[in-house]
C-alpha cells in the first residue's frame, strides 16, 4: 500500500521535472 503510494508520488514528481 505504502509503496504503491509512494510509486505515485514519485510518478507525479518525474512528470514535474520532465514538464520542467
Amino acid at each position: 500500500m505504502i509503496k504503491l503510494e509512494f510509486g505515485d508520488l514519485l510518478s507525479k514528481f518525474l512528470v514535474f521535472f520532465v514538464k520542467f
